[in-house]
């Protein structure tokens, strides 16, 4: 499965609607709310980079 944009946007949309849910069920607690919403940005900016590097050509064009 390839994470374009809009899969990376759909699952953070998905994460960004869950874990105040699970905060507010108590499963977390309200301090861990940014921290877990922090780690998916960082993984789903991780999966466009990753795929930039891939499409992005190298050496010997000018």
């Amino acid at each position: 499965m390839t994470l374009t944009p809009e899969r990376r946007l759909r699952i953070y949309q998905v994460l960004a609607t869950v874990v105040p849910l699970l905060a507010a069920y108590g499963v977390i607690s309200d301090q861990e709310v940014a921290l877990w919403i922090s780690l998916a940005g960082v993984l789903l900016g991780a999966g466009g980079n990753a795929l930039a590097a891939r499409h992005t050509p190298t050496g010997g064009h000018e």
